[in-house]
């Protein structure tokens, strides 16, 4: 189950516009994925965090969070590069469904 992870995205009170760019990121990414291979079994999840670089610049970046079982996580970059964002990767050993 490939997780992608949104940081450094959190609603800001004084940015009235940051909740939208969450919502449309998340969207987008949906609409990336849409005929995947992975389509049914990734998940996003938005980690309400503050990221910041050493001079105080915001510095939000995507964490893809997977086993690559399948062999996706190629399919998963090539795709996500698109959005320009700085993106870190991060291989399970193993994921144990809940069933």
């Amino acid at each position: 189950m490939p997780n992608i992870e949104i940081h450094g995205l959190q609603f800001n009170p004084e940015d009235l516009f940051a909740e939208d760019r969450v919502e449309q990121l998340i969207d987008t990414i949906h609409q990336l994925f849409d005929g995947k291979p992975f389509q049914r079994d990734y998940v996003i999840t938005n980690v309400l965090s503050d990221v910041s670089a050493h001079d105080g610049n915001p510095s939000p970046f995507l964490r893809i969070c997977t086993t690559n079982a399948q062999g996706e996580l190629e399919d998963i970059l090539n795709t996500l590069v698109v959005l320009k964002m700085d993106m870190e990767v991060l291989i399970l050993q193993r994921f144990i469904p809940r069933s």
